[in-house]
């Protein structure tokens, strides 16, 4: 019996139960929630389209990204695929954050950004070797068709 019982937790540890249901039910009157804003940006021949997520000190974003044929990132990225998926972990929010960026090719170099007074953020990308870029990130908007 004991074991069963040790056997249940380490299960539980393992997938975990979540606090949050993962989709609310909507009551009659209420507004459906708000889509993620994505933004878009690029630095040299490195475009991305991303969306932010705040939780708590931490931001995260998800996105693609497309490179130019010639592959001049300017701070690295020379491994990275001609299009392709990346995320970002990173301490603070939309105004001010530090972290890095993961890309999949295995490319995870330190990013740091800063909100701009008319809303852009300046994205910092940090290379050992190439030096930083700057991204400039702009809010847009997805055409549902």
């Amino acid at each position: 019996m004991q074991f069963l019982k040790i056997a249940v937790t380490v299960l539980s540890l393992a997938f975990g139960t979540s606090r949050a249901p993962a989709f609310r039910q909507l009551g009659i009157g209420q507004a459906a929630p708000q889509r993620p804003t994505s933004w878009r940006g690029s630095t040299g021949d490195l475009s991305v389209d991303l969306g932010f997520e705040q939780f708590r000190d931490s931001i995260y974003a998800r996105g693609t990204y497309k490179v130019g044929p010639k592959k001049r990132v300017g701070c690295g990225g020379e491994t990275l695929y001609p299009s392709g998926h990346f995320t970002m972990r990173a301490k603070g929010n939309l105004a001010s954050f530090h972290g890095k960026f993961l890309f999949d090719t295995g490319w995870t170099p330190p990013v740091s950004a800063k909100q701009s007074p008319n809303g852009a953020v300046k994205v910092s990308i940090h290379s050992v070797d190439r030096g930083s870029c700057v991204m400039t990130l702009k809010k847009w908007a997805e055409v549902s068709g």
